[in-house]
């Protein structure tokens, strides 16, 4: 069993302790500050971040990591978003990505060709204008286009009802494979530990706040 507390949330399940023991067999501590269920882009990423930070993470993988449902991901990235908080993540987001290789030595195959979401309605152009209004408080290089612009840039593109658009340079799309093993290796190098084959199959409250973790290893 691992041990861990409930104040920290993290991926799907996680948690912190103060306490430790030693090392087991593979060198994995039984008590550790995070406890982190499921190694897709979203655990493994909380992983890298909270190692940054110092906290003592331990990530469970009942498969391979991105075994889930990021191995077949989009893998879309955008500065875009209607509500700035999200914006944020996805500034924040942009940066790591565009760095991660020089940190970790992993390509992940990161292309920014830009992206362009077209109005095809007097609403939708609204609502393009009132997205636009909101960019203002982050770096967002965004800009409307009119319908000439739109076909300037997209030369094969059918203009009907085409009212103008809204264009994103930088925007493009990620290796979602790649990605979440350079962020392990940053991980890793940040002191996580990633155990994978490692399935969790009951998660135990107990009554000093702290959780045990069990797997089949214990």
């Amino acid at each position: 069993k691992y041990a861990a507390s409930s104040r920290f949330l993290a991926s799907t399940r996680s948690s912190i302790s103060r306490r430790s023991k030693s090392l087991d067999a593979s060198g994995v501590k039984d008590v550790h500050d995070t406890v982190i269920v499921g190694g897709g882009i979203a655990g493994v990423s909380i992983a890298y971040h909270l190692a940054r930070r110092g906290r003592d993470v331990l990530l469970l993988e009942k498969s391979e990591l991105t075994a889930g449902s990021t191995w077949h991901a989009a893998g879309l990235i955008t500065l875009y978003h209607p509500t700035p908080n999200v914006k944020k993540i996805h500034f924040d987001s942009m940066n790591m990505y565009s760095q991660i290789t020089a940190e970790t030595g992993q390509e992940v195959g990161f292309h920014t060709p830009g992206s362009l979401r077209l109005a095809t309605s007097p609403l939708r152009m609204e609502e393009a204008k009132y997205a636009l209004s909101r960019q203002g408080h982050k770096d967002a290089p965004m800009r409307f286009l009119t319908p000439d612009e739109v076909a300037e840039k997209v030369p094969i593109l059918n203009m009907d009802n085409i009212h103008g658009g809204l264009f994103t340079p930088g925007e493009g799309h990620i290796d979602p494979y790649s990605l979440t093993q350079a962020i392990a290796i940053g991980a890793r190098k940040w002191g996580a530990k990633i155990l994978q084959g490692t399935e969790v199959t009951g998660m135990q409250p107990l009554n000093d706040g702290s959780w045990n973790i069990v797997t089949p290893e214990g």
